[in-house]
């Protein structure tokens, strides 16, 4: 190719299509038993990471509390 521009173009295209070296395998953390958090508390844990409010918060649970009696449990 004559254009400099294009050459560079294609050359950093054909390095970005080349397979890239594999990836090491990271195994899991080992498990310490412990229990799951129940589902409400899976629910706090995740308003508070986004800093919702605390209305926001107690407005969330009332509605899957709500949820769940609905369908019996």
């Amino acid at each position: 190719m004559e254009n400099p521009v294009l050459r560079g173009f294609v050359q950093r295209r054909q390095r970005s299509v080349e397979p890239a070296e594999p990836r090491p395998v990271v195994a899991p953390a080992l498990s310490t038993n412990r229990p799951k958090p129940k589902l409400l508390d899976q629910v706090r844990q995740a308003i508070r990471a986004r800093h919702y409010s605390l209305r926001t918060e107690e407005a969330y649970i009332h509605w899957i509390k709500r949820f769940i009696f609905f369908h019996d449990k």
